[in-house]
């Protein structure tokens, strides 16, 4: 990962209602963690493809062992596993794009220069001559005094909107500045468009405030998955257009696309048609529907076991992921995530081995993370234990096991005062915190502890050895077949990232705190809803 922000945080003063841990931390133990990573990183797992036997497998297996453990059933029906209902969408072959425009010369086919995909469960996309709308970066936030949409009626018409935030290329801004907003990711703007009920929505993809190149957009399989009835299931399909094509598009309007963007990063732009310009879209979508599944246990706690502290890492990864005919088709995901499922075996195996602590520890092993965080997004939607009374989480994905260093990087620095108590941890060990440099490209967004994030649960999200990986050829077998178990893994590093996850876990579990928000953190106010709740 290519180092885009570097900014160093030492937080060295801890709450005092967050004692220490009454005895030593046992050990986490690093054998262990390669035995469950070479087990679940096994070409007889079939890379842990959701709904397929790969996943009945690495269920049965992440059973077995918890309950080896002594750890209880925490799903639904008194059983080990929440059902996650979820769509596969795959756009037909044959597709039929165009623009026009009342100029004579502005009528084209955008062909590969507009890739498109859906999450909505209409056999077909059939939109004639919809009229464009320009609605700058397409973002709605009420606590920002922001709203692209303001006074717009967008039904039937396709928004077009920019990549990113209106104040990246600033040092600072109500949005952060560089660092990317949850306002300014895709998701985001497709669902506010949806919302707004428009038919579908075109963002113009610009290489340097995208985050991703074209060419890897361009490359994408035509295959999503979603959750049914979400937000970003309301439009008819998304589009992202490629830079060139939109500033043609903009001109046969009438109109400068470099103009219209430094317009929109003010406050109160307003949005404006793209007068006389349309765009057709018509295909097929073939809609797959299916169940997976999450996976929860708990340690019930000694006096608040009402009161949850959760740790979570997604089971699921790739699956068959090369065609047939190659000599090696299994993304067997040893790195990502086997690695976190390990880890949350030897949690449960060291809070289960020592005294058990008052508030209760939740693990949960999350399907659908590789397909979008659906399997964290539906528990977070369908909580089996309220979010109310969650006191916090740590999200382990992708653990280190390239080599030991001396910090450890937390993504979304600054958030939460959870991370007052993991600096106090490093601090004891002789390491530092940092930031993560991936806030530039909204890593804090990716992974499964967003999904708590975004209904006001504080989480931390945090690990190392990303210089080592970008030094290492380890650090290229992401999503690659070559993601395996290997004698080169260093578990020892992972097991001391996964001691420190333990130590946290175990102060907050032993005390009556709350973590919070940091003032102006935008989730503070979802928190604040449900203060009462914890004054029981």
């Amino acid at each position: 990962m290519k180092k885009l922000l570097f900014a160093f945080a030492m937080l060295a003063a801890v709450p005092t209602s967050m004692a220490n841990p009454r005895t030593a931390a046992p050990a986490i133990d690093p054998a262990r963690l390669s035995a469950h990573v070479r087990t679940l990183a096994s070409d007889a797992f079939e890379g842990r493809g959701p709904g397929t036997p790969g996943e009945e497998r690495t269920l049965a297996y992440l059973t077995e062992q918890f309950r080896a453990i002594g750890a209880r059933p925490a799903g639904e029906n008194g059983g080990w596993t929440q059902a996650v209902p979820m769509n596969r969408y795959r756009i037909g072959a044959e597709r039929r794009l165009a623009f026009e425009s009342s100029r004579a010369d502005c009528a084209w086919d955008p062909a590969d220069a507009l890739v498109v995909s859906t999450r909505n469960p209409a056999p077909h996309v059939d939109l004639a001559r919809a009229p464009l709308i320009f609605a700058g970066y397409g973002i709605n936030a009420p606590e920002l005094g922001w709203n692209d949409y303001a006074g717009l009626d967008v039904h039937g018409k396709i928004v077009v909107v920019l990549a990113n935030d209106p104040d990246h290329e600033q040092a600072s801004g109500p949005f952060g500045g560089p660092a990317l907003s949850y306002y300014g990711r895709p998701a985001a703007k497709v669902e506010e468009a949806g919302r707004q009920g428009a038919a579908a929505i075109v963002i113009v993809h610009h290489e340097a405030f995208a985050g991703i190149p074209w060419d890897m957009l361009r490359r994408s399989p035509g295959t999503t998955s979603g959750i049914p009835g979400a937000d970003d299931a309301l439009v008819g399909f998304t589009g992202y257009l490629r830079q060139d094509v939109a500033e043609r598009l903009f001109r046969c309007a009438g109109l400068d696309l470099e103009q219209q963007r430094h317009a929109a990063q003010q406050s109160g732009f307003r949005a404006r048609p793209l007068t006389g310009t349309t765009l057709s879209a018509r295909f097929d979508v073939t809609t797959r529907s299916l169940v997976t599944h999450n996976l929860l246990a708990i340690l019930p706690g000694t006096r608040h076991p009402n009161e949850t502290f959760v740790y979570t890492a997604h089971w699921d990864h790739l699956g068959l992921c090369r065609p047939e005919g190659e000599a090696d088709r299994i993304c067997n995901g040893a790195l990502d995530n086997a690695g976190g499922v390990a880890g949350l075996l030897e949690l449960a195996r060291v809070f289960a081995a020592g005294p058990r602590p008052e508030r209760s520890i939740l693990f949960i092993a999350m399907t659908l993370e590789e397909s979008g965080l659906l399997g964290s997004d539906y528990y977070a939607g369908h909580p089996l234990y309220p979010l109310e009374t969650t006191v916090g989480g740590i999200n382990m994905d992708a653990v280190n096991m390239f080599g030991p260093t001396g910090t450890m990087e937390v993504t979304g620095l600054g958030h939460t005062d959870l991370e007052d108590v993991l600096g106090a941890e490093l601090t004891r060990t002789g390491r530092r915190m940092q930031d993560d440099p991936n806030n530039v490209v909204g890593f804090y967004y990716r992974s499964d502890h967003f999904p708590f994030v975004k209904r006001g649960v504080p989480f931390l999200f945090a690990g190392s050895g990303w210089d080592l990986a970008e030094q290492s050829p380890l650090g290229q077998r992401f999503h690659q077949p070559s993601d395996q178990w290997g004698p080169e893994l260093n578990f020892a590093s992972a097991a001391r990232d996964i001691q420190l996850y333990y130590r946290v876990g175990m102060r907050l579990a032993n005390s009556r705190s709350w973590p919070r928000w940091r003032p102006g953190t935008e989730f503070a106010a979802l928190r604040a809803r449900s203060d009462a709740a914890r004054r029981r």
